[in-house]
């Protein structure tokens, strides 16, 4: 009889904790992003000096990394039309409360069609970025000052359509983490003188 109750309290107690467990199916994390972004400059730092000075050119150049955290990740390649706008940016200034937009201008092809490559886990692609190289346009206008320090988030889009279905291209939106970049007075009148 003692054995038969001591018995009986165990298993309630071991069904008490079996309740009390969480249910750690319930609470698993989604499956992460197949791709991710980053930008850095040119020496793998997070803060770079944009300018332009007319003798020399576009200076502060920076690097967009996209890696790949799944096999098979098909995306559009960047000098056609479908790929040309994929990388964008958002930006936030020390100097007023606007959230600015940094994106392509329009492009001109003499050939154009839908290529694409193929990224597997552990893959990355590295495109360089000169947002003052003539490529870039801003919205709404920086204002012109000698300098402005912005808080820039790269992002990477590609759209859901027929096109990207037919060639079985990945579709999504993702953003990497914010970086600090200034941009002197020649990159800002670039920026801005190729608003559109």
């Amino acid at each position: 009889m003692k054995k038969t109750a001591f018995f009986g309290i165990c298993l309630l107690g071991f069904l008490a904790i079996l309740t009390a467990a969480p249910n750690y199916a319930e609470k698993a994390e989604p499956d992460s992003p197949a791709l991710s972004c980053e930008l850095r400059d040119n020496d793998g730092h997070h803060n770079s000096i944009i300018d332009y000075p007319p003798t020399v050119g576009c200076s502060g150049n920076m690097h967009f990394i996209l890696y790949a955290k799944r096999d098979g990740i098909k995306i559009f390649e960047g000098w056609n039309s479908w790929g040309y706008g994929m990388r964008f940016f958002t930006a936030s200034s020390d100097n007023d409360s606007k959230i600015y937009t940094i994106k392509r201008c329009g492009g001109r092809w003499t050939m154009n069609y839908p290529s694409t490559l193929t990224l597997n886990q552990g893959q990355f692609l590295i495109t360089d970025i000169g947002l003052c190289d003539g490529t870039w346009c801003i919205t709404p206008n920086l204002p012109y000052q000698s300098d402005t320090h912005l808080l820039i988030t790269p992002h990477f889009q590609i759209k859901a359509g027929s096109v990207s279905k037919k060639y079985a291209v990945w579709t999504g939106h993702i953003e990497g983490a914010p970086t600090s970049i200034w941009i002197m007075k020649g990159g800002i009148a670039r920026l801005n003188k190729n608003l559109k």
